[in-house]
């Protein structure tokens, strides 16, 4: 069998520098990896955080939610923003994060709130 290649033909697949979107962090966002300030490092949300269905009826987006160890702060990732750091504002039984509008409650589960609407939950989750 003979192979014959054609001037300016390649027999590599065609990749573009620019197919490789990063943030100012470095991180490839168009793999999936999101800039974490809680941990300080790309990750990918789905491989390390919780995730929230939307309440929204016919809604399918996700969003995701890392709390530190020490629950002093829980980091949300919405659709399409950067990631939001939330600090804890309480300390009983039931932890919730608070900045700006946005605000997260457990209790059995994760709500996050938006301007004291709920948006996002795990409750029934498996």
């Amino acid at each position: 069998m003979m192979i014959t290649l054609l001037p300016g033909c390649s027999l590599l697949p065609w990749w573009d520098d620019e197919a490789l979107v990063r943030d100012q962090h470095g991180c490839l966002r168009s793999e999936g990896y999101r800039w974490s300030p809680l941990m300080e490092r790309c990750l990918i949300p789905a491989e390390q955080a919780v995730r929230l269905g939307s309440l929204k009826y016919g809604d399918d987006r996700t969003a995701w939610v890392l709390v530190a160890r020490d629950n002093s702060e829980a980091e949300v990732y919405l659709p399409e923003r950067d990631a939001i750091l939330l600090p804890r504002r309480n300390r009983g039984d039931k932890p919730m994060w608070e900045s700006g509008d946005w605000s997260l409650l457990r209790s059995r589960g994760f709500v996050l709130s938006e301007d004291g609407h709920a948006r996002f939950h795990n409750y029934g989750a498996p």
